[in-house]
């Protein structure tokens, strides 16, 4: 097994099946880097298919999937403002949002507008890590109004 086999789902990929020794040198890739916000890894997250976003405790977005910069252009790229992603009434509580789970450590969901269709809904697991946050989100059906 020299390359990654992708594990298909309703015609989606949805897992990433690598060898020991792929995944070890991913490893040893983040650890020589050496640094929190070079974790995760853009060659990690461009494999899935969850939009990903990784932001620093300032809200400064450190990295992004691939599926996340599909879906968000230039706002979803290194330096921006996580901010940037959400619609402008959701903004002040993406901020907040930040900024409570940078300090408690605590995991939240939340759904937010999805600003590219103003009629869908995305829905946000954001974790703590390394005094920052991660974002993974699933694009939601559409809403009712």
């Amino acid at each position: 097994m020299r390359s990654p086999v992708t594990i298909l789902q309703h015609n989606r990929p949805r897992h990433v099946l690598v060898s020991i020794d792929q995944w070890n040198a991913l490893i040893a890739a983040v650890d020589a880097a050496g640094s929190p916000s070079s974790f995760p890894s853009t060659a990690i997250l461009d494999v899935l298919s969850d939009l990903v976003i990784a932001a620093d405790a300032k809200g400064i977005i450190t990295a992004s999937s691939r599926t996340a910069r599909m879906h968000f252009g230039q706002r979803c790229e290194c330096g921006q403002p996580l901010e940037g992603i959400a619609i402008e009434a959701e903004r002040a509580m993406m901020r907040d949002v930040v900024r409570r789970i940078s300090v408690s450590g605590e995991e939240t969901i939340v759904h937010l507008a999805a600003g590219t269709h103003p009629d869908r809904m995305i829905r946000w697991v954001i974790v703590p890590q390394h005094g920052g946050v991660v974002l993974v989100g699933r694009d939601g059906p559409p809403t009712v109004r």
